[in-house]
C-alpha cells in the first residue's frame, strides 16, 4: 500500500473507533440507569415517600453547621449522590472556614442552589485575614435568604501576611436589605487589622436587617467614635435579645474593648434580654436607652468592670418593672446593699423580679458586708419569694464568715424547708 492509501485507512479506523466509543458510552449510560433502578428496588430509602425520607435526613441535622467534611450533606453524598435532591433543608446551612479553597465560591453557589428558596444559615470561621471577595459576592447575592449569620474571627492567631477586612459588599443602594435575617453574631476585632473596618460598618449592617431578633456582639477594638453613621439610627423593632461578649470574657480582655457603645445608637422597643458589660456605657447612657426604647425587659445582666462607676442603678431598674431575672457581675458592695434594702422595703419596686444572681467581687466579699445585711436579705427573699444565687469570687473559708452570717444561712435553710419558693445557691470552697 502506498502512503496515501495508508492515510485513508487510518482515517477510516479513526471514524470507526469514534462510532464504537459512542456505542460504548450509550451502553454505559443504559447500564447505569438499570443499576439505579435495581438499587431503587432494594434501597429502603428510595421506596419511602419523599416527605418521609426528607424528614429522616432533616432529623440528622445539627443546630449549627459543622465543618464541611463532617457536615451531614457531605456525608450523605459519600453514600449516594442522588440524595442531593431529596431534601432542600439539608442545604440551608453551611460553615465556611478561612483560609478556604479557591473553588469555594463556586461550591457555595451550588450549595445554595440545592437549598432552593429555603432560608440560609451561614457561619464564617477561622482567620478572616484571608477573606475571599468571591465568597462575599456569593453570600451577598443570596442576602434575601439569609436568616442566621455568624462571623467568628480568630483574631488572637493573626498571621503576619497582608491582612484584609471582611467585605460584606453592603453597597450603597437602600434596597439591598436582609429581610429574613433574624440571628446575627460578631466575634472579632474592629481596627485596621480586624475583621471590620469600624463600628460604622456594623451599624450599617444592623440598618440593613430590620427584622433582627437576636444579636451577639463580641468585638475588641478601638474606642467607638461618637458619630451618626447616617441620618437615622437602625430601626430594630423586633430585636428581643442583645448580648455584648461572653460573661467569661468580661474580665479577661483589656480595656480597649468598647463594643457596648453601639447601644447609644439603638432604639429597641421589643428588647427582652440584655447582657451589658458596661465597658463604655455609663449609667446615664443606659438610663437614656431605657427611656428611649421603653422595652419590656425581662432579663438584665450587668458588670461592674470599673470600680466606682456610677450606673444609676435605681433609676435604670425603676424604668423596667417587667424585669424578672437580674444578674450582677462583681458589683461593688454599695449597689448590692442598696438593692437588697430597696427590695425589702418597697414591694412595688421590681414587682416581677423572681431570680437574682450576684457574682461577688473582691470589694464585696461576704465577710465585708455588715451583719444587718443578712437579716435584710432574709426579709427580702422571703417576702418577695425570689430565687437567689450568690457566688463569692475568691476562695473563702466558712470560718471567715461572721457568726450572724452563718445564722442567716441557717434561717434561709429553714425557709426552704417550709416550701417557700426560694432557692439559695452559694459556693464556699
Amino acid at each position: 500500500m502506498c502512503a496515501h492509501e495508508i492515510r485513508l485507512r487510518i482515517r477510516e479506523l479513526d471514524i470507526e473507533i469514534d462510532l464504537q466509543n459512542e456505542v460504548l458510552k450509550k451502553l454505559h449510560h443504559s447500564k447505569s440507569c438499570l443499576q439505579r433502578q435495581l438499587n431503587a428496588i432494594f434501597d429502603p430509602i428510595s421506596r419511602l415517600p419523599l416527605e418521609i425520607s426528607s424528614e429522616i435526613f432533616i432529623q440528622s441535622l445539627p443546630t449549627l453547621p459543622k465543618r464541611a467534611a463532617s457536615h451531614v450533606p457531605m456525608l450523605l453524598l459519600n453514600i449516594c449522590s442522588a440524595w442531593s435532591a431529596i431534601a432542600p433543608q439539608l442545604w440551608q446551612a453551611i460553615r465556611i472556614d478561612f483560609p478556604c479553597a479557591d473553588g469555594m465560591a463556586e461550591l457555595l453557589s451550588i450549595w445554595f442552589q440545592r437549598g432552593r428558596s429555603r432560608p440560609l444559615t451561614v457561619v464564617v470561621d477561622g482567620d478572616v485575614g484571608r477573606w475571599n471577595e468571591n465568597v462575599s459576592a456569593v453570600i451577598w447575592k443570596h442576602r434575601p435568604r439569609l436568616r442566621h449569620l455568624e462571623i467568628l474571627d480568630d483574631w488572637i492567631y493573626k498571621s503576619d501576611y497582608d491582612h484584609h477586612n471582611i467585605d460584606l459588599r453592603l453597597g450603597h443602594r437602600e434596597e439591598e436589605h436582609l429581610p429574613l435575617l433574624e440571628h446575627l453574631t460578631f466575634h472579632g476585632t474592629s481596627d485596621e487589622r480586624g475583621c471590620f473596618r469600624d463600628h460604622g460598618e456594623i451599624l450599617e449592617l444592623l440598618y440593613r436587617a430590620p427584622n433582627l431578633v437576636e444579636c451577639v456582639m463580641d468585638i475588641q477594638g478601638t474606642i467607638f467614635n461618637d458619630f451618626r453613621f447616617r441620618a437615622e439610627n437602625p430601626d430594630l423593632p423586633f430585636l428581643r435579645s442583645l448580648t455584648f461578649g461572653e460573661q467569661s470574657d468580661w474580665y479577661g480582655w483589656g480595656a480597649d474593648q468598647w463594643d457596648d457603645a453601639i447601644l447609644n445608637h439603638l432604639t429597641l422597643p421589643a428588647l427582652e434580654a440584655l447582657s451589658l458589660p458596661m465597658r463604655s456605657v455609663y449609667g446615664s447612657h443606659l438610663r437614656d436607652f431605657l427611656e428611649r426604647s421603653a422595652p419590656p425587659l425581662q432579663q438584665l445582666t450587668m458588670s461592674w468592670k470599673y470600680r466606682g462607676l456610677d450606673v444609676h442603678l435605681h433609676e435604670c431598674l425603676h424604668l423596667i418593672p417587667t424585669l424578672a431575672k437580674f444578674t450582677m457581675w462583681e458589683p461593688d458592695e454599695r449597689p448590692v446593699v442598696d438593692l437588697i434594702a430597696t427590695l425589702a422595703d418597697f414591694h412595688y419596686w421590681l414587682p416581677n423580679l423572681r431570680h437574682l444572681t450576684i457574682h461577688m467581687g473582691s470589694s464585696s466579699e461576704l465577710s465585708h458586708i455588715y451583719d444587718w445585711f443578712w437579716l435584710t436579705l432574709l426579709r427580702a427573699v422571703s417576702q418577695r419569694r425570689i430565687q437567689l444565687d450568690l457566688f463569692p469570687r475568691r476562695r473563702q473559708r466558712r470560718s471567715s464568715l461572721r457568726s450572724s452570717n452563718l445564722m442567716a444561712l441557717k434561717y434561709i435553710s429553714l425557709i426552704q424547708n417550709m416550701m417557700i419558693a426560694i432557692f439559695w445557691s452559694i459556693v464556699l470552697s
